[in-house]
């Protein structure tokens, strides 16, 4: 799923301008449309190539709809800056 690259590519970016790493990614909670929950296991696949072991916690919310409509995936990170 090209979004799922797209949002945790934005969502380092972020963290990088902040000092951090994606290291310091303690959790996620992502918001999976039902046309995304097919999507999951590339999401995960994206995640954890991106992510080192130990994972974060993740936790994934099935909704009917975003507020953006055309998009299947919103990801809320929580990190831990140095």
């Amino acid at each position: 799923m090209a979004e799922a690259d797209q949002i945790y590519d934005n969502i380092f970016k972020v963290i990088e301008v902040a000092g951090g790493r994606p290291a310091n990614v303690i959790k996620t909670v992502e918001y999976l449309t039902i046309w995304g929950v097919e999507d999951y296991k590339r999401i995960s696949e994206v995640r954890e190539k991106l992510l080192a072991e130990p994972y974060p916690v993740t936790t994934t919310v099935a909704c009917d709809k975003l507020v953006r409509r055309e998009l299947q995936l919103e990801v809320v990170p929580f990190a831990i800056l140095d």
